[in-house]
């Protein structure tokens, strides 16, 4: 193998391993939660606010629920959460 081969096998042994490397950095450790609300009779509640809190920091986050009430509250890092509408 002359050292142009060589080259070139580097470069892309390299190029690559940034590659993979690039992949396994995009990995995230948060979750969601979702769900849907409605009132005793079954009916859509849009507009109310539903408060996610995480239990060990007291942190809250907010989501409205929407027209077909439904609700998402991303970004949320591992924990046990309480969730309240």
């Amino acid at each position: 193998m002359n050292i142009h081969h060589r080259f070139t096998a580097l470069f892309f042994s390299i190029l690559i391993t940034l590659a993979l490397c690039l992949c396994a950095y995009a990995q995230s450790v948060t979750g969601r939660i979702s769900g849907a609300v409605k009132d005793a009779s079954n009916a859509i509640i849009p507009g109310a606010t539903v408060s996610v809190t995480n239990e060990a920091t007291q942190i809250a986050r907010a989501a409205t629920i929407d027209e077909e009430g439904f609700y998402v509250v991303t970004n949320l890092p591992p924990g046990v959460y309480t969730v309240a509408v």
